[in-house]
């Protein structure tokens, strides 16, 4: 994970490798790849998104700052353990049935 330019988070996205996004919760590129949260917490100024695929949790941290939203924090987990395998993932989540 790293800062990426646009305000946000820069987390690869792909089950590659390959593909990094610079995420933030209004711009809708995350909703667009992985459908809406499993579950959503907003205590200003933060949010809290939870995605949940058979194998796995991402969990997104974004806080408000000077009017811009940032992930500040990423995880990957199954259970109590932290992912090792992150590229699959991904593509579990993104394999996952969305809401929309």
């Amino acid at each position: 994970q790293e800062v990426g330019g646009g305000g946000g988070m820069v987390v690869d996205i792909s089950s590659t490798g390959e593909g990094q996004v610079d995420v933030a919760p209004e711009d809708g590129e995350i909703t667009a790849l992985f459908g809406r949260p499993v579950f959503v917490r907003r205590d200003p100024p933060a949010e809290f998104w939870r995605y949940r695929a058979a194998s796995c949790v991402l969990e997104l941290f974004f806080y408000q700052q000077g009017g811009a939203w940032r992930v500040d924090h990423v995880e990957m987990r199954r259970g109590d353990s932290t992912v090792t395998n992150q590229p699959a993932c991904i593509a579990a989540l993104r394999a996952a049935p969305r809401a929309s």
